[in-house]
């Protein structure tokens, strides 16, 4: 059976071309797809998915999560609106999971990822389907490789900047939490304060991205 691969892109910018961020994450998804090329690869945009793909984690949301997980709530107590918003919620969490690989494409903004970065992944925490936790049980429930493509307008790899990068840091951990592997991120930084480098770098970054997708698409080959 052919190998799924999702494709998260959390970017404004529709057109890969004129984002250095999906330019990078796309030229690791050829790379891999030359070792495997059954797998099937499935795209999102963040920014431009809606609220019936990934839906806002509001009132009603929230209740409808807590009163069904432990506060004896039925689904058919709920709401029409509360219904159709959790129906969301799952079919959001359900897609994820059916997937063996996944790469985000991302930049840095304001020290993190982009808002609809976290709201996504809000949508993936998920008790019983994600993770367990229990008093005495806390463990991921997922398997499969997330890469984290990250573009960066500054330098976070080394200086001052270290210690507030959060966006790749968040995701790692929740990707973690949920029990994925999470590979070393790709990065391109200093592309704002060195723009005449800017070609340079993100030549070097695609560079680094085929050889990690190739590392990666060999070792689980077969599997």
């Amino acid at each position: 059976m052919a190998k799924k691969l999702l494709y998260v892109v959390c970017n404004p910018k529709q057109d890969s071309n004129a984002s250095r961020s999906q330019q990078i994450a796309e030229a690791y998804i050829d790379a891999f797809k030359e070792v495997q090329p059954d797998l099937i690869v499935d795209k999102i945009n963040l920014f431009h998915a809606g609220e019936d793909l990934v839906p806002e984690i509001d009132e009603d949301l929230i209740f409808a999560r807590a009163g069904l997980s432990f506060r004896g709530l039925k689904f058919e107590d709920l709401s029409p609106e509360q219904q159709r918003k959790y129906k969301n919620h799952v079919a959001c969490c359900d897609h994820f999971i059916d997937h063996d690989f996944y790469v985000f494409a991302s930049p840095i903004w304001n020290l993190g990822s982009p808002h609809y970065m976290k709201k996504y992944i809000d949508n993936l925490f998920a008790n019983g389907k994600t993770f367990i936790a229990k008093p005495d049980e806390r463990r991921g429930l997922l398997t499969g490789h997330v890469q984290h493509i990250q573009t960066r307008g500054g330098t976070y790899s080394t200086g001052p900047l270290v210690e507030f990068e959060s966006g790749d840091r968040y995701l790692k951990i929740a990707m973690e939490f949920m029990g994925l592997t999470y590979q070393p991120v790709i990065y391109a930084e200093g592309l704002d304060h060195n723009p005449r480098q800017a070609p340079e770098i993100v030549a070097a970054a695609k560079e680094q991205a085929r050889k990690a997708a190739i590392e990666l698409a060999t070792s689980t080959k077969g599997e």
